[in-house]
């Protein structure tokens, strides 16, 4: 079961408040970089659902982020993607996380 709500801080992702988030910007490119400031997040800037789906498999995003311009109908298959993907079971993928995380 994924926990969802409307929030406008990266902190409800770190304190569990909720699974996953989602951000926008123009770009994209600048709101995941100020996403990633944040410790215990990782963001991942994403344009199709196959991009979605290897950032959750393999570094554990926990926040999604899209430019403005992207369509809704769009962002929607890839956020689905993005929160059905479970995190790898593979050491490799477990090591990187971890180093991101120190």
């Amino acid at each position: 079961c994924v926990k969802t709500r409307f929030v406008k801080r990266e902190e409800s992702v770190v304190k569990n408040e909720v699974d996953f988030g989602v951000a926008i910007c123009g770009s994209g490119i600048g709101i995941s970089i100020a996403c990633n400031k944040v410790n215990g997040i990782r963001c991942a800037k994403v344009v199709n659902k196959e991009e979605a789906v290897i950032t959750r498999n393999d570094n554990n995003s926990n926040i999604v982020a899209f430019g403005e311009n992207i369509p809704i109908d769009k962002a929607l298959e890839i956020v689905v993607n993005f929160i059905s993907t479970p995190f790898s079971d593979e050491e490799k993928h477990h090591r990187r996380v971890e180093k991101i995380i120190e």
